[in-house]
């Protein structure tokens, strides 16, 4: 039963009946902001991203002045990217740092 109940959460959620312009006040701007990031970027994306396209994460990449490194991760959904691929996640983070 535990795992039936994980199926019914693990999905994003949306609700299109909710006006969110105007409940949430948080913007997400990251076509204007990631522009005039100076600072080493790691862009990592699943491709099975239910929430956020693959395809944005690539145009940010594309617009960000660097340096910068992309790390595209075949399935991997929203909330458990890290789990399809843990050890390339850490590799990219430590390669990142500067570390071995």
């Amino acid at each position: 039963m535990k795992q039936g109940l994980a199926a019914l959460f693990s999905p994003a959620w949306t609700a299109d009946w909710l006006p969110l312009p105007k409940l949430l006040r948080q913007k997400f701007l990251s076509k204007e902001k990631i522009e005039d990031l100076k600072m080493p970027q790691l862009f990592i994306h699943c491709t099975d991203d239910e929430v956020i396209p693959v395809e944005l994460g690539q145009r940010l990449y594309g617009l960000s002045a660097g340096p910068k490194q992309q790390l595209l991760i075949e399935g991997g959904d929203h909330d458990h990217c890290y789990q399809a691929a843990p050890e390339r996640w850490r590799h990219a983070l430590r390669q990142m740092a500067g570390l071995p």
